[in-house]
């Protein structure tokens, strides 16, 4: 009798990440992060609270706080359009000024990328070797390279002068998504590490 064939590289992969092979049909497919980021190293480090809703390639809130008195909250709308508001106790209520960081925007990208792989990349994985562990996809800036493990899980990625680096993958808290809680950024904007200790990938970004 013939032998049933191998699965796929890419249902490999998403087995991996415990997630289905089509992404679901559902408005819900935004993600909600909640942890602590941290700023330099060792003597020098600064940690701060960190809140991440992402919401495609090119839509982000990024909101850093220090606890009761600072406050920065970080807004992509769209390629080019970004917004700040810093926010200080004591201060008038939140102003908006239009804010652009090509770094931000690379990042937003990656970690579209990176919290929904192999979801958008089944082409590539398809035309790849079955021992094939690094991929790479074309963007705006250039190339998108994401590198797995031996368990078929980001570890890196890189686009147009950003990395990350990816470890302590848990499963998210609505779907069961493996997701990776520790992210380490380098670039344009420096060095820093994020650790998540919940991560939702359920939301609707337009929720308030």
């Amino acid at each position: 009798a013939a032998q049933p064939a191998a699965p796929s590289l890419y249902a490999r992969a998403c087995a991996a990440r415990h997630q289905p092979e089509t992404t679901p049909t559902t408005p819900r497919q935004h993600s909600r992060a909640l942890g602590t980021v941290e700023f330099g190293s060792g003597e020098q480090a600064v940690r701060q609270s960190a809140e991440l809703w992402l919401a495609g390639p090119t839509r982000m809130r990024y909101v850093i706080s220090n606890g009761s008195v600072n406050k920065n909250v970080f807004l992509l709308e769209a390629a080019g359009m970004g917004w700040l508001s810093a926010e200080v106790t004591g201060r008038p209520a939140e102003k908006w000024e239009a804010y652009s960081d090509p770094a931000i925007e690379r990042e937003t990208l990656l970690r579209w990328e990176l919290a929904r792989f192999p979801w958008g990349w089944s082409e590539v994985l398809a035309e790849a070797g079955s021992e094939t562990r690094t991929f790479v996809m074309r963007a705006a800036e250039g190339e998108v390279v994401i590198e797995l493990d031996e368990a078929l899980l980001p570890t890196s990625a890189s686009y147009a002068g950003v990395d990350a680096q990816l470890a302590d993958w848990a499963a998210a808290t609505d779907s069961g998504r493996l997701h990776p809680r520790v992210w380490s950024w380098s670039g344009p904007s420096g060095r820093r590490t994020e650790q998540f200790d919940t991560w939702a990938d359920g939301w609707i970004f337009f929720d308030e």
